[in-house]
């Protein structure tokens, strides 16, 4: 089976920095970024179904050169490929990424996907609906814990709701789940591993390689900046 975890780089807020005031936006040259935390116990959760079931497992990312260092720190604890999509010609919003994505996962013919269920940095937790939405599967939200049963082709999860209860639902394969931050604690990955993770490949595509073009993304900007509008 084929599992794809989508991987995000937020500003690492441990470290001091300053802010353009025109913009107020980070100034690059002090900002040091790191995996969103609900991505990385998403990975977690990944290589622990891969060593229950034998499951291949894929870190996708959208975003410029440096996040090659975010999929390697990834790879570092285990994994068996990362892919990072970008083209510095376009910058597309949100929706526009969200699409990227989904066309990368559908070529991977992914049977789960696994993302977070917020970033640290925006917090809207748009995303993984959005890519339920694109992809036509099934998805679970606000994950605590998760087990699958390979063999029947479904997987059970629980899930928060409010007041401190909890859900459970079955839900059948390909499915997209959406994890919380804190539910596992993510594996430390020894000097060796990360040594070894900062040599291997990251696979770069272009929109153009998975039959995107830039008028379709276009599109989706323009939707984003409808919704921002309304």
């Amino acid at each position: 089976m084929k599992i794809v975890v989508c991987i995000k780089e937020v500003v690492d807020v441990s470290f001091s920095f300053a802010l353009d005031q025109q913009t107020l936006e980070p100034l690059a040259e002090d900002v040091f970024f790191k995996v969103n935390p609900a991505d990385l116990c998403a990975a977690e959760i990944a290589l622990q179904l891969k060593e229950q079931h034998g499951a291949e497992v894929t870190y996708l990312s959208f975003g410029p050169p440096r996040v090659e260092k975010t999929l390697r720190e990834c790879l570092s604890l285990g994994g068996d490929h990362a892919v990072r999509i970008w083209d510095s010609s376009i910058a597309p919003g949100s929706q526009g990424k969200t699409y990227l994505l989904a066309k990368v996962i559908q070529s991977l013919e992914a049977d789960l996907v696994l993302c977070g269920s917020q970033s640290l940095d925006e917090g809207r937790g748009e995303t993984p609906a959005a890519l339920a939405e694109l992809l036509d599967l099934p998805q679970m939200v606000g994950v605590t814990a998760c087990e699958l049963a390979a063999a029947q082709g479904v997987v059970t999860a629980s899930r928060k709701l409010e007041r401190g209860y909890r859900e459970e639902i079955e839900c059948a394969l390909p499915a997209l789940l959406a994890l919380e931050a804190g539910m596992v604690v993510p594996r430390y990955a020894p000097l060796a591993q990360r040594l070894k993770a900062f040599r291997e490949p990251v696979q770069l595509l272009e929109p153009s390689a998975i039959g995107v073009d830039p008028a379709e993304l276009k599109q989706w900007d323009a939707l984003r900046t409808l919704e921002r509008r309304a």
